[in-house]
């Protein structure tokens, strides 16, 4: 089955504002992770072996940009999925998440 990496961008700048509204609004559950690469983020598997990943666009340690050519979006959300990609963008739109990009595999 082909499979969506979507990038979604959210203007909010507060990651815990926005992991709870993608959280309310998808029905799941974002966990806290942290690393040296990413600083804190957050991360979920869906059933369908896809996953979600909410992180910020702008490294305040490195002053570098995740996505530098979406500067105007705070917040970014990855997510890789398979048939219920439409209800993901849905659903993500409805909390004020924009479709930055998709790549279909």
């Amino acid at each position: 089955m082909p499979k969506n990496y979507d990038l979604y961008g959210f203007v909010e700048s507060r990651l815990e504002s926005v992991k709870a509204a993608v959280e309310s609004a998808l029905a799941v559950t974002l966990e806290m992770r942290d690393s040296s690469y990413l600083g804190v983020y957050f991360r979920c598997d869906l059933r369908n072996g896809g996953e979600l990943i909410l992180q910020t666009n702008r490294d305040e340690a490195s002053d570098e940009w995740a996505e530098d050519a979406f500067q105007k979006y705070p917040t970014l959300l990855y997510a890789t999925t398979g048939a219920e990609n439409d209800l993901v963008k849905d659903a993500v739109a409805s909390v004020g998440g924009y479709l930055l990009r998709r790549q279909m595999l």
